[in-house]
């Protein structure tokens, strides 16, 4: 199935609900950009978008940050999970490294069994903003998602 102008409206309207996701930089626009690019995966069943995870250029040309990733409420706890985050690693530019930041200790399970590493530096300064900036994202808004009360894990790619 073809990922048309109206299955990328209906994936935005579902991310923007997901608390967990940042919202502002979900746009059709920037999802057709990473759709070209080569910087996503849209799993699809029964003729639907059921999963989805970009990866994020950042202000290093080298860094991608993996977010954005979801599955439809309907289709959770059925492992896709774990596929998409298998596709999504074969997507990474040549010579890049990727990381991920998440307050979800399922996607930390994920990339741990997808032999991710944790990033202990950055637990520790708490500044991953000035390792990594993912463009485009305001600090404020990081700091309001990731808040300090938060339990995050932040992991960092197999190859980096």
């Amino acid at each position: 199935m073809k990922v048309t102008l109206k299955r990328l409206k209906e994936l935005r309207a579902h991310l923007i609900k997901e608390e967990r996701i940042l919202a502002s930089r979900i746009t059709v626009d920037v999802l057709r950009d990473l759709k070209k690019r080569k910087l996503c995966y849209f799993h699809i069943k029964k003729k639907q978008i059921v999963g989805f995870v970009a990866l994020w250029p950042t202000v290093e040309d080298h860094w991608y940050e993996l977010g954005t990733m979801w599955v439809h409420p309907e289709f959770r706890q059925l492992g896709l999970s774990g596929v998409i985050f298998e596709r999504v690693s074969k997507l990474v530019p040549e010579g890049a490294s990727t990381f991920l930041i998440t307050k979800s200790r399922k996607v930390a399970h994920v990339a741990r069994k997808a032999k991710w590493d944790k990033a202990p530096l950055w637990e520790k300064s708490g500044n991953w903003l000035s390792l990594c900036r993912p463009k485009g994202r305001r600090d404020d808004e990081t700091s309001r998602k990731f808040s300090l009360g938060s339990e995050l894990f932040y992991l960092i790619s197999p190859h980096h």
